[in-house]
């Protein structure tokens, strides 16, 4: 697994993720590639890690095409929602646009809280 901590955002790469063709479990101006802090608080998620968030609220970016996902779900199991100020989903081109290649699934970045 890679990682890259810039500027407050860790990236988890090499995740084998599904795509985000399906809205977000959220209604009303929610985005379905971003999971803000705000969102993240007002579903009370708290004592939560950002794996338990995401599959709570965007259970889609975690549906394996291949049903092969790496070590990425193990550093979110790591992260707790009170430290994180957002995460965006990145499809397979995107991420290949921003961070080369290797990202067949696309990835989960996390912004830290500062």
């Amino acid at each position: 697994m890679r990682s890259l901590m810039m500027a407050g955002m860790l990236l988890l790469g090499t995740l084998t993720l599904g795509s985000c063709s399906t809205p977000g479990a959220g209604s009303g101006g929610t985005s379905r590639n971003i999971i803000s802090g705000v969102e993240l608080e007002e579903a009370g998620l708290s004592p939560y890690t950002a794996w338990e968030a995401v599959q709570l609220l965007r259970p889609n970016w975690l549906r394996s095409r291949t049903s092969t996902i790496t070590r990425g779900p193990d550093v979110l199991r790591s992260l707790r929602v009170e430290n994180i100020d957002e995460m965006r989903y990145l499809n397979a081109q995107d991420a290949t646009t921003r961070y080369g290649t290797g990202y067949l699934g696309g990835v989960i970045e996390v912004v830290h809280k500062r």
